[in-house]
């Protein structure tokens, strides 16, 4: 665990960034220690890394960022394994949403 930055691993559960609070095993796991989630004002309800990821993948396989709102990762070659599943359009269309709060919390 040396050189582990626990305070930014901390900081990016509480805001939301790392998608811990939305998986409700993960959460549990967190209260059963009494896990401080910090100010829920501030809390982003989509996993913002696993989102940049997606789109990144997106941007990479189809070469622009029109993500339909009902688009979901593919189980196939070229998508990721790892995000097939999840839905980047409905995740996209709410960080368009979310412009005032990115503006105001991150």
């Amino acid at each position: 665990l040396a050189g582990m930055t626990l305070g930014s691993l901390v900081r990016r559960i509480r805001d939301g960034s790392l998608e811990v609070k939305h998986l409700p095993d993960r959460k549990a796991q967190l209260d059963a220690i009494d896990f401080d989630w910090g100010n829920p004002v501030k809390f982003l309800d989509i996993p913002f890394d696993k989102a940049m990821c997606a789109m990144f993948a997106y941007y990479l396989i189809r070469g622009d960022m029109f993500v339909y709102e009902d688009f979901v990762m593919l189980d196939e070659d070229p998508w990721p394994k790892a995000l097939a599943g999840f839905e980047l359009g409905k995740a996209v269309f709410r960080i368009r949403e979310l412009q005032n709060f990115f503006e105001a919390y991150h």
